[in-house]
């Protein structure tokens, strides 16, 4: 696996530029509120002293209700206004966490589903990746980067409260202005490091984390719900998941128990700061250096900013939202290149086939999983008008082939082409390239967006009618609740399970549809697996006619199956050892016939036995 590109942004940076994605109106509406939200200590503490130096001029003599209501009055104007804007501050913590969630969660769709290569997506290592970018706020164990901008911006908030806190003090001490905010900040800092302990401890057990979902979703999903009450093994499942789960919680678990065991040296360092300040200013009033009102401004705004001091939930915030924001910065920042199996390998020429017939080819082509290569410079073209069949032993390489051709991976050598247009990089890819695989994805919804995803931009109902008829479903389409829209699925209201010959007809239907919709390349990976032999027989007769419409490549281990191609390669070797037609390869008496013979005295010896005729080859 190649090494994770570096992020180059600083956390903070990178927390700005999300929050900067936001929009200017809810920036700006963000920037009054906190900032209000910071004014407030500091005012409170020079308003509430005025008061104080007001009261001590009328104490002794009789002042009218009004002039008491008067000194009162800015107080009670600042503490209404003060509430106004605590009461704005969740609305605002939602609106800009969900604006900044929201915008995280697509690009991480786009990076992973328009940028990952098949090759990136089969990597542990990036699948972690893909875990840490969503992050879980449902169990609170990791927050998402809505959290990290709020928990900075209300970080600096507090700060600036803080320091307008102290500027209040430093008008009477500024000594111990310089104290106070040395505490604050020694305090700010440990908090910081403390806080970064749960959410790395998060980070380091994402591959637990990943296990235990699957063990989980193992014992709730219906994939193996069989195997799971058959062979009584709940208990098991239910050990490998709380032992994943333990893996991933308790290192989580113990950091925040050790942050919290270190709250009392924060506690001792605050009272320590604070109560040397208060101790100050307390001797200065004493020598009649402080008068009343100062004093009691003073004590408001010290008692302020060791209110502000401990930012824990903030720091948490900011902390335990960090992972998700820096993994969708690494993802971003991973070139699907530098995971391909091609990177650094320069393609043979093109030569554009001008005159010639449309054809799907690939030249010397290599490619493989790791250091040991699977294809060592094939050679196969698969001509439009024409259905040819690839045949090999398992492992050779067949279904890679598809792969291959569909733009999943990209070959260390050569090149593919459709009649001399190299395919890698055409925008237009996955519009040319169908596959028919031997287990076509079984969507959870209707019949008609299951054929429709082979090409969801093509709307024409007589389309979609043309190929469900010609891939053999008129009688299921007539069976069906709903007809059309009858979703596929027993676990859908109203939906219907179908059998997996019905699934292999809907992935034919597929191919159909996706050649009507322009689709020049199909490939057939067994298609005809889980049919009858009636049914198979029918089914390669369709094959035959998509072949008149586009490049159709075959692929089966069923010898019987490919006998009716016009042309049959056979892979072995990592090349195209044997190509000719049924009767060809026959008479030559290589790879090809040895294995048809094989296949066929399987079935030999019953059929002689009973009397019947065995078919000539």
């Amino acid at each position: 696996m190649p090494e994770p590109a570096r992020v180059p942004i600083s956390d903070r940076r990178l927390v700005l530029r999300l929050w900067a994605g936001t929009g200017p109106a809810l920036r700006l509406l963000s920037i009054g509120i906190l900032t209000g939200r910071a004014l407030v200590p500091a005012a409170v503490a020079v308003v509430a002293g005025d008061l104080v130096g007001k009261l001590v001029d009328m104490s002794g003599t009789r002042q009218p209700v009004t002039a008491v209501l008067g000194a009162l009055l800015p107080l009670a104007v600042l503490l209404i206004a003060a509430q106004l804007v605590e009461f704005a501050v969740e609305p605002l913590r939602l609106a800009l966490t969900r604006r900044v969630d929201g915008a995280h969660r697509r690009a991480v769709e786009a990076a992973v589903s328009e940028l990952a290569s098949l090759p990136m997506l089969e990597d542990p290592g990036y699948q972690e990746l893909i875990v840490r970018a969503a992050g879980e706020p449902a169990n609170r164990t990791g927050r998402t980067s809505g959290s990290a901008v709020w928990g900075l911006l209300c970080l600096w908030s507090r700060l600036l409260a803080n320091i307008l806190a102290v500027i209040v003090v430093a008008r009477d001490a500024p000594l111990s202005a310089a104290l106070l905010l040395l505490t604050i900040l020694v305090i700010r800092r440990l908090q910081a490091a403390d806080a970064l302990l749960p959410a790395a401890a998060w980070t380091d057990g994402v591959a637990h984390r990943r296990l235990a979902g699957y063990w989980a979703a193992m014992l709730t999903g219906p994939e193996v719900a069989k195997e799971l009450r058959i062979f009584g093994l709940a208990g098991w499942m239910q050990a490998r998941y709380r032992s994943a789960t333990e893996a991933h919680l308790t290192p989580h678990h113990a950091a925040r128990r050790r942050v919290l065991r270190r709250q009392w040296l924060r506690a001792l360092i605050l009272a320590g700061g604070t109560g040397v300040v208060m101790g100050v200013l307390a001797w200065s009033a004493a020598r009649g250096e402080l008068g009343l009102d100062r004093l009691a401004t003073d004590l408001a705004a010290v008692w302020a900013a060791a209110s502000g001091a401990f930012v824990a939930q903030e720091i948490l915030d900011y902390a335990d939202g960090l992972p998700a924001a820096r993994a969708l910065e690494e993802l971003r920042h991973r070139s699907p290149a530098a995971m391909s199996p091609s990177a650094g390998v320069r393609p043979v020429e093109a030569v554009p086939d001008a005159g010639r017939a449309e054809a799907l080819r690939l030249a010397r082509v290599r490619f493989g999983y790791s250091r040991h290569d699977v294809l060592r410079g094939l050679d196969l073209v698969v001509p439009r008008g024409r259905l040819t069949a690839l045949v090999g032993l398992n492992g050779v390489g067949k279904t890679t082939v598809t792969k291959l051709v569909s733009g999943l991976y990209q070959p260390r050598a050569g090149q593919i082409t459709l009649n001399g247009v190299p395919l890698t990089g055409r925008p237009d890819r996955h519009r040319l390239v169908c596959v028919a695989a031997q287990d076509p994805l079984r969507y959870h919804l209707s019949l008609r967006d299951n054929v429709r995803l082979a090409a969801p931009a093509h709307r024409s109902t007589s389309d979609l009618e043309d190929a469900v008829r010609e891939a053999g479903l008129d009688e299921l389409v007539a069976r069906l609740p709903a007809g059309w829209d009858t979703p596929l699925s027993p676990d859908r209201t109203g939906g219907v399970e179908i059998s997996g010959g019905q699934w292999a007809r809907v992935g034919l239907a597929r191919a159909l549809f996706a050649v009507r919709a322009g689709a020049r390349i199909v490939l057939f990976d067994e298609p005809t697996a889980h049919l009858d032999i009636h049914a198979e027989t029918e089914v390669i007769s369709r094959i035959h006619d998509v072949a008149r419409r586009a490049c159709v490549l075959l692929i089966s281990h069923r010898l019987a199956t490919v006998r009716r191609a016009d042309t049959i390669v056979v892979l072995s070797g990592g090349v195209a050892s044997e190509s000719g037609s049924h009767d060809e390869l026959m008479a030559a008496r290589g790879t090809y016939s040895r294995l048809y013979r094989l296949q066929a005295d399987r079935f030999a010896a019953p059929a002689t036995a009973s009397g019947a005729e065995v078919p000539a080859s």
